[in-house]
């Protein structure tokens, strides 16, 4: 231990011990989707892995989309439909009370 610390401060470099293992790409590495890997360290580890979006994922998202989409108008066209005839029959007492106030006068 003392010696290698030794080596270093002369200047000399560590040859290595071993050679590095260079892997060909095997079928399992090959494939054409992309993943990233993200590391955070600090209180707690945490780690994501992020993937491309599958052709199901994109199909579900859409249908989300097009659940919300449709109770978005739903609810417009029913508050619409509601108050419509509310508003028609304000119109109506107003013309009614208009006309009785003539009569009254």
């Amino acid at each position: 231990m003392g010696m290698d610390r030794d080596a270093h401060r002369d200047g000399q470099v560590e040859t290595p011990r071993s050679e590095p293992e260079i892997l060909p790409p095997s079928s399992s590495h090959t494939q054409e989707r992309a993943e990233a890997f993200v590391f955070m360290s600090g209180p707690e580890m945490m780690r994501f892995r992020i993937k491309p979006i599958s052709p199901f994922s994109v199909f579900i998202l859409t249908l989300s989309a097009l659940a919300v989409t449709f109770l978005i108008v739903t609810l417009f066209a029913g508050a619409f439909l509601i108050g419509l005839p509310i508003v028609a029959g304000l119109v109506v007492i107003g013309f009614v009370a208009s006309l009785l106030r003539r009569l009254f006068r």
